[in-house]
């Protein structure tokens, strides 16, 4: 939307907006069209660089007994086994590589394969490397809604590894304009499906967030998510976004839904 355009729906002012990350502000497609490739591309030069660090040997000898476990007792044919110390430190980095790149492509990864690109994202991050992608509305539009409201973010991932992606956008840090995070891999009760939505408002407000359901806001890319929010009394609006699944008709007909952020129009309550 530009600045002459007129917004294409108005809301209720809230007191408060929860907003889904993946699929939401960023694309469901960022993490395997961009950040993958990336990891994979630069796993080794990440173990080369950190050979010598005693978590990077920690994680080696997690990864041998995994590779073991995935080829003879889960058996797994293809899987790379990595080697041993004997077999020397060439071979050992490449077959290193090879079992995390075959944990990736089967998307089985495990705590060691994740800690390894964790780290890898965030040193090429914080290096200006790589960026956590937004979509254009999201920065003008969470500018204009801290203002008069309190924005959530709720996440699958940990809250510090959400915030650490969100001070390293395209746009630059978004975090000042957030208020708070809900991460459904730290609690349970976070999770925003149909039945724990109750508990996740419970839980919300057992942490400050202090505003009756009627005057949240959830503004997100899922139907479910949008009908599990309505059910528990909060309002919803639906943002259709790139790459996404498409929105099932019946969700279309239920809640507003709008293609951009900047298309809301936010009004004062009545008193």
């Amino acid at each position: 939307m530009t600045d002459n355009d007129e917004p294409k729906m108005k809301a209720w002012l809230p007191t408060a907006v929860i907003v889904g990350f993946y699929g939401t502000i960023t694309s469901v497609k960022w993490e395997d069209e961009v950040v993958i490739p990336f990891i994979k591309n630069n796993l080794r030069s990440f173990i080369d660089a950190h050979w010598s660090d005693m978590r990077l040997a920690d994680i080696l000898s997690n990864l041998r007994s995994e590779s073991l476990d995935h080829r003879f007792r889960f058996e797994h044919d293809d899987c790379p086994i990595v080697s041993g110390d004997e077999d020397g430190e060439q071979n050992v980095k490449k077959s290193m590589v090879d079992y995390l790149i075959w944990q990736i492509n089967k998307k089985n990864e495990s705590e060691s394969n994740y800690a390894i690109q964790r780290d890898i994202r965030q040193e090429a991050m914080a290096k200006g490397a790589l960026k956590t992608h937004l979509f254009e509305d999201v920065k003008p539009a969470f500018d204009m809604w801290s203002k008069n409201m309190n924005i959530y973010l709720y996440t699958s991932i940990g809250i510090e590894d959400l915030k650490f992606l969100l001070q390293h956008t395209t746009v630059g840090d978004l975090t000042p304009t957030i208020k708070g995070y809900f991460s459904q891999k730290e609690s349970n009760a976070a999770k925003m499906v149909a039945n724990s939505l109750p508990d996740f408002i419970k839980y919300a407000t057992s942490i400050n967030l202090n505003k009756t359901p009627a005057k949240v806001l959830i503004v997100t890319s899922f139907g479910k998510e949008a009908k599990a929010s309505a059910d528990a009394g909060m309002e919803s609006i639906l943002v259709k976004r790139t790459g996404n699944t498409k929105i099932r008709d019946y969700y279309e007909a239920r809640f507003d839904s709008v293609d951009s952020f900047l298309d809301i129009q936010f009004v004062p309550r009545r008193s």
